[in-house]
């Protein structure tokens, strides 16, 4: 600011210092204002260029030192700006990625584990119905043998009857030995009595 103020104020004075050289040498001057413009007085040709020098030079040492430094702080703050926001966009970036590839491993998990449980299941499904045919096989084996064991003390319980009643008529037949007739009719009170029995 300061630096500024000093060069407006630099800059002034020497305006000033050069209109009045101007207004001092067009009174010595017969010309027109246009001749003085298309053919300038030396003289003040000469204030001009030292007035420029001086201003240039002025500046160079008081201003443009600290304009070039402010530039290239601010050319720094940008680059510095630049990077860092290069840096977040790659972070950003690589983190999207991380996040991508943790999306797939989880998807390749999840199929892997829906993958084992349907083997999982199929295996358990085989088992219970391995066993269950087992058991069925089993069962059927069991009733097989109980029917023939029953059926065989059933034809056992027929034969004892059988035996028991044949006994009873061979006896009652000796007893009474009567007429066929007589034995006929035997036979079919002991079959009438089986089916009693």
């Amino acid at each position: 600011m300061r630096v500024l103020f000093k060069i407006k104020a630099m800059t002034l004075l020497l305006s000033i210092g050069l209109l009045r050289a101007s207004s001092e040498g067009s009174s010595h001057s017969e010309a027109s204002w246009l001749d003085s413009w298309i053919l300038p007085d030396p003289g003040i040709f000469l204030w001009t260029i030292v007035t420029f020098l001086i201003v240039l030079l002025i500046l160079k040492v008081k201003a443009w030192g600290p304009l070039v430094a402010a530039l290239e702080n601010r050319e720094k703050q940008v680059e510095n700006s630049l990077k860092a926001a290069e840096k977040a966009i790659e972070e950003a970036e690589k983190v999207s990625s991380d996040y991508e590839q943790s999306i797939k491993d989880a998807q390749v998990k999840s199929q892997k584990i829906i993958s084992d449980s349907k083997v999982a299941a199929e295996k358990v499904k085989a088992e219970i119905e391995k066993t269950a045919a087992e058991k069925a096989e089993s069962m059927l084996e069991n009733a097989k043998i109980q029917i023939t064991t029953e059926k065989e003390n059933a034809i056992k319980d027929i034969r004892d009857i059988a035996i028991d009643l044949s006994i009873d008529i061979a006896a009652k037949v000796i007893e009474k030995n009567i007429d066929s007739e007589e034995n006929r009719r035997l036979v079919e009170e002991a079959m009438n009595n089986i089916g009693k029995s």
